[in-house]
């Protein structure tokens, strides 16, 4: 679907690989469940919003980290981040939507 992108609006290759470099670390820390190593990938005021998959919304990395040890059949064994693609529209709000 084409759409108008200002430059202003591009991301820049830095930003593009550091982004890119953070879902692949997002996988190898889910797959090897490296809890303890979630503060690599997200701020402690985490917002996680997974209501889609039937479980609740977290408001910090604690609480995501307790509730993601409580049961590790939720995060089957399987690379979680493969063929990253990155929107040529910089937003506010990003979404990684994982396939498997």
């Amino acid at each position: 679907m084409p759409c108008f992108i200002s430059p202003a609006d591009q991301l820049d290759a830095p930003d593009r690989l550091a982004i890119h470099e953070l879902l692949g670390l997002y996988g190898h820390v889910i797959d090897d469940r490296r809890w303890f190593d979630l503060g690599l990938l997200f701020t402690e005021d985490i917002v996680f919003d997974a209501t889609d998959f039937g479980n609740p919304v977290t408001t910090s990395l604690e609480e995501l980290r307790i509730f993601w040890m409580s049961d590790e059949s939720m995060h089957p064994l399987a690379h979680h981040a493969t063929n990253i693609v990155l929107p040529r529209r910089v937003t506010a709000r990003y979404a990684c939507f994982p396939r498997g």
